[in-house]
């Protein structure tokens, strides 16, 4: 069984990043961990924010990890990891 992982960003919104079997010892522990969770409830895609990881269709074979174009310097883009509170009124 493959698993696809794709991503998602402003610049591409959702694309493919690569392909694994679900045994590869490519993925992650954090990969891993939502994988297992797609699994375990019988899922055919997970995602969490900007990620997703799903069961390939069979007839697909494992791809390469696609090249990215290279991201502009730090100084050019803002990024900003604090946090928001959250308005619900």
């Amino acid at each position: 069984m493959l698993i696809n992982y794709h991503a998602k960003n402003d610049r591409q919104g959702w694309h493919f990043v690569c392909s694994y079997p679900l045994d590869s010892d490519e993925w992650g522990k954090t990969d891993r961990a939502f994988i297992d969770e797609m699994l375990k409830h019988g899922h055919q895609v997970i995602t969490c924010g900007w990620n997703m990881w799903e069961i390939a269709p069979d007839n697909l074979q494992q791809q390469e990890p696609q090249q990215t174009r290279p991201v502009a310097p730090a100084a050019d883009r803002l990024i900003n990891f604090g946090q928001q509170s959250l308005d619900l009124n």
